[in-house]
């Protein structure tokens, strides 16, 4: 019972725990079909299984709301909520053979990919915007001359500089797991990338990374902005909301080419 999808990756730790420990247990998800094949309980639960349902009050929700300074991510708040110990588990996903083969033609047919997410998710709030980085276009031109550029997002960018994806949630892991490097603001395509152990560099503004990301392998990001001293302010009021603004699509080219190693 958790609002996005970013979430439902960050609770992958709590299901596999459950999984592996509680055999009469069933699982109720949001996104069910980011595990498809990968857990009965949550495919085909046991009959009469109890069914494990974190309620309507996030947990995550209500720690971030009340605490300060952040000390704890979500998938550690997951895990405690369900009663389970917090070794710094890392989320993850797999795909099936035939997508996995799939991922693999990607691949060999266009070479170097990019994702690129800069837009985050929007729940009609004061806070829609904090997150999203507001020169797409411009980022996607230079690092087309890297290789493909590949949107993510349910609003084209129609840019001549990227593919925008189109597919369902399955088909986008699938396109995911084909990428050299996921470029992505705080939002559901940073866990999703994260989660299939591709390189990432992550672009936060109000929040930060070492809650939100650290726990995935092969993740990048800015250390905190120069030009704001309140960062990462986790939507502490701000006129200019401009945190995101002083990273130049330049900045990102450069650093994305670290990660892939190309001088």
């Amino acid at each position: 019972m958790v609002p996005g999808i970013g979430d439902a990756v960050m609770l992958e730790p709590t299901i596999r725990a459950v999984a592996n420990t509680c055999h009469h247990y069933a699982v109720q998800t949001k996104y069910p079909q980011l595990f498809e094949g990968m857990y009965p309980l949550v495919d085909q639960p046991p009959e009469g299984a109890d069914v494990i349902d974190l309620g309507e009050d996030c947990p995550a929700a209500r720690y971030e709301s009340a605490a300060w300074p952040i000390e704890k991510s979500r998938t550690q708040l997951f895990l405690e909520e369900a009663g389970f110990f917090y070794a710094h588990q890392s989320p993850s996903l797999d795909l099936s053979p035939q997508e996995k083969e799939v991922s693999a033609e990607y691949q060999q047919t266009l070479g170097c990919q990019i994702g690129l997410a800069t837009i985050s998710a929007k729940y009609n709030n004061h806070l829609d915007g904090w997150r999203d980085y507001p020169y797409p276009d411009k980022l996607a031109q230079l690092l087309s001359r890297i290789g493909t550029v590949v949107w993510f997002d349910l609003q084209p960018l129609n840019s001549k500089w990227a593919e925008d994806f189109r597919g369902g949630l399955r088909q986008m892991m699938v396109r995911i797991s084909s990428l050299s490097v996921m470029v992505a603001v705080g939002t559901a395509l940073v866990h999703l990338a994260g989660a299939l152990s591709i390189p990432q560099f992550c672009l936060f503004g109000p929040t930060d990374p070492q809650y939100r990301v650290a726990q995935y392998p092969n993740v990048n990001w800015l250390p905190k902005y120069e030009k704001c001293g309140r960062a990462h302010c986790w939507y502490q009021p701000c006129e200019g909301r401009f945190c995101l603004q002083t990273i130049s699509p330049k900045q990102i080219y450069e650093r994305v080419k670290m990660v892939l190693n190309i001088w």
